[in-house]
């Protein structure tokens, strides 16, 4: 899995409303995913020749709330 740094736009999962940590890159075309929907899939995305990478962000994890 490689890691890119997340654009200043917040990118959400496709699988649910929370923020993106991984986009899979497949034959077919690109998916984001939080942690727990891409844990769910993973194995799934890498047979049909899906590459995962690793959102880095200081977002990650963390509330959308001002502190």
């Amino acid at each position: 899995m490689q890691l890119v740094e997340e654009s200043q736009q917040r990118i959400q999962c496709d699988g649910c409303s929370a923020r993106a940590g991984v986009v899979v890159t497949l034959p077919y075309g690109i998916l984001a995913f939080c942690l727990h929907h891409y844990n769910k899939h993973a194995q799934v995305l890498t047979e049909q020749g899906g590459v995962a990478k690793l959102l880095l962000s200081e977002q990650i994890g963390t509330s959308d709330e001002p502190e």
